[in-house]
């Protein structure tokens, strides 16, 4: 692998620093999250900084939600496009 590990180290040690929610909050749309239910997604930094999210479970499986429960996370993913559709500007 060529990765700089200079740039990757300096990525991790800053990465925190961002400040991801005001960033999220800024554009003023929902967050749409379809993940496993396996482990529980923390929401709690979005109501913090009232971030708007939906979150859309697809039941317990690992990293690839949508390729271990496809047709599940497919159905997710047509809401999230339809609610999204009606706030098209």
């Amino acid at each position: 692998m060529n990765a700089d590990s200079l740039i990757a180290v300096e990525i991790l040690e800053t990465n925190d620093k961002y400040p991801t929610d005001e960033k999220l909050k800024s554009l003023n749309k929902t967050l749409y999250l379809i993940n496993s239910s396996y482990h529980p997604t923390d929401t709690s930094s979005f109501n913090k900084y009232n971030v708007p999210f939906e979150l859309l479970y697809v039941g317990p499986t690992g990293h690839y939600p949508m390729i271990e429960n496809s047709n599940e996370f497919n159905k997710k993913l047509d809401h999230v496009i339809k609610e999204i559709g009606k706030h098209k500007n």
